[in-house]
């Protein structure tokens, strides 16, 4: 429960500094800028989450191999990895902010769009739910580490969610 609290934590950093920013360029009506500061706010919010998940896999990884593991121990390991880390933190916020832009539609679309990014958004987070081990062990870059996810979650996950799926239909 330590590393989720300190990525909330670590999170309010950016969300107060970026945040006071993008209001002050807001309030005087430049909203060009507001909406960058804003998207670089959000950038370090993912960051923050980012690490925290990063530091509770090494610990979890630290434990399970049998040996002690503290909260500075999981995020040192972090902390040697934020290059790939902050690549990642970059993709997942790009892709969140489009999915978010296409959910924010208004009309009469609006609820089928509404549930196909929503069905986006969890495709998303299925395929990349091994990221963060990828870059924290096997010292790939944000891109391979996503490549693998997605590879591993198909070879493991693809076949069964398929038939799962094609079960549920016919069975109406």
């Amino acid at each position: 429960m330590v590393f989720p609290i300190l990525g909330l934590v670590l999170s309010l950093v950016p969300i107060l500094i970026f945040g006071a920013f993008a209001i002050v360029v807001a309030i005087a009506n430049i909203t060009w800028l507001a909406r960058v500061i804003g998207f670089i706010g959000v950038v370090f919010v993912n960051f923050a989450f980012v690490i925290s998940g990063a530091a509770l896999v090494a610990s979890i990884d630290e434990e399970l191999a049998g040996r002690n593991s503290h909260v500075g121990y999981g995020f040192g390991k972090a902390f040697g990895k934020l290059a790939p880390l902050f690549v990642w933190s970059i993709v997942h916020a790009v892709v969140s902010t489009l999915l978010g832009l296409v959910r924010g539609q208004n009309g009469a679309a609006s609820i089928v769009t509404n549930l196909i990014v929503a069905a986006d958004a969890a495709a998303w987070s299925i395929i990349t739910f091994f990221v963060t081990p990828h870059i924290m062990f096997e010292n790939d870059n944000a891109i391979a580490a996503i490549k693998k996810s997605a590879s591993l979650v198909k070879a493991k996950w693809g076949t069964q969610l398929v038939g799962a799926c094609a079960s549920a239909w016919e069975s109406r």
